[in-house]
């Protein structure tokens, strides 16, 4: 059965596209089908992008296009996410972070903040959560 990973990155005035431009990285790794979940539109040049890599766009509004199973769900924001968003079962969650409080429920951390130490997540792992935290973690030399 093939996957399918849904990336939900915070785009705004306040955080620009970091999130977005992380989480491109991240998705080169990954086997399956892959959507951009949207609040808002973004710059044609930025959609090209995405179509040249063969990633799907989904709006907020429309999230009944979601497969339901084998899917999984990639969160880089520091906002709580959408109400119906947290309503949709994903096989996994994954939250790429690297400030707290952690805002959103997951399954796993990821945090490459550089000198950071496990130990910054011991309620988190005790909760249940895995987290992968270091530099080793961040999407180095992907193009």
């Amino acid at each position: 059965m093939n996957r399918h990973y849904y990336f939900f990155p915070e785009i705004n005035k306040n955080s620009g596209y970091g999130h977005f431009f992380r989480v491109i990285k991240y998705s080169y790794y990954l086997r399956g089908k892959i959507f951009f979940i949207l609040k808002s539109k973004i710059s044609k040049n930025l959609m090209y992008q995405l179509k040249s890599k063969k990633i799907g766009f989904i709006s907020l509004k429309n999230l009944k296009q979601i497969k339901k199973s084998n899917s999984y769900l990639v969160i880089d924001s520091y906002s709580t996410i959408p109400r119906t968003l947290k309503k949709i079962k994903f096989r996994k969650i994954f939250l790429i972070s690297d400030k707290k409080p952690i805002k959103n429920k997951s399954d796993v951390i990821v945090d490459h903040t550089f000198g950071r130490k496990i130990k910054f997540y011991d309620k988190e792992i005790s909760n249940g959560i895995k987290c992968f935290v270091g530099v080793n973690y961040f999407p180095f030399g992907i193009k």
